[in-house]
């Protein structure tokens, strides 16, 4: 029997294999619709960020990654007859981010990555949750060493309103390194939410010299005025998979939501999932676009 995380009253199931967690899907989508928990994450990998999202996450992971097939399933995604269990991008991609498990605890898992990011596509504050939970039964296993996350704030009360003092303790730490970057999934929503302090915090980024990759929506194009007040290199991809906003710092990767009320924010300290979250950053990075 797999561990259970409790998260919003529901029940989902981890799985370890090869000294990696993997999270039930299944347990994930039942969140959203209890009864077509499959036809939800089929609904899910038709999409083609999705299917981005999942490709780049196996090119990093997985040298034996069937990339022709791939290619193959990002052609056809979107099409109104395309459909793709995870049997079948198992089988033909060779993928080992998603399992698919039989028996009185099976169902759909996927590598806690790829089900953190699926989580959010079902709902941002259930994501975050799960997160802390996640943290929580990890910070219990003494034995998992190697998982060093730090949520440095009161994880009973996971609410967390985004203010003056935040940003600028977390976003612009005091001492900034010259040579590291600063890499921010934008989803446009900070600047609405934060007003005039927003141009406040891009002049203490652009005094501070801090070295700042943000990749924003397609959408925001059309916004000059917000692109404009942002400091550093700015690249436009199609993010509508990415409700959140996202920094990673050195060993640091902060999840906003500005859409909540209030606001919602969890701090990550873990080397290991920044350096993950880098690597999906720099694919998206090299396929957007200035």
């Amino acid at each position: 029997m797999g561990k259970k995380l409790n998260v919003l009253g529901k029940e989902v199931t981890l799985h370890s294999q090869k000294s990696e967690d993997y999270i039930s899907l299944t347990d994930i989508a039942r969140y959203k619709d209890q009864n077509r928990s499959d036809y939800i994450i089929q609904n899910w990998l038709r999409s083609r960020t999705t299917l981005e999202f999942l490709g780049l996450w196996e090119q990093i992971h997985n040298p034996n990654f069937n990339s022709i097939e791939f290619d193959g399933f990002r052609k056809l995604s979107g099409l109104n007859n395309f459909i793709l269990t995870p049997k079948q991008w198992i089988e033909r991609t060779y993928a080992i981010g998603i399992l698919s498990k039989s028996g009185r605890y099976g169902g759909t898992y996927a590598h806690k990555d790829i089900a953190f990011e699926f989580a959010s596509w079902i709902s941002v504050e259930f994501k975050l949750y799960l997160i802390k939970e996640f943290q929580r039964l990890k910070a219990e296993e003494s034995d998992l060493k190697h998982l060093d996350w730090d949520i440095k704030r009161n994880l009973s009360k996971i609410n967390y309103r985004i203010h003056t003092d935040a940003i600028k303790r977390h976003l612009v730490p005091p001492k900034i390194s010259k040579t590291v970057e600063n890499i921010i999934y934008a989803s446009g929503n900070m600047a609405d939410a934060m007003g005039s302090y927003y141009a406040i915090y891009q002049d203490i980024k652009r005094k501070k010299k801090v070295l700042t990759k943000v990749l924003y929506d397609n959408s925001f194009r059309r916004r000059s005025d917000v692109t404009k007040l942002t400091y550093g290199q700015i690249k436009f991809y199609p993010l509508s998979y990415f409700p959140t906003d996202t920094w990673i710092y050195k060993n640091k990767v902060l999840i906003v939501t500005y859409t909540a009320k209030p606001p919602i924010a969890i701090l990550i300290v873990s080397q290991e999932t920044a350096n993950s979250y880098k690597k999906i950053f720099e694919g998206f990075w090299k396929k957007a676009k200035y």
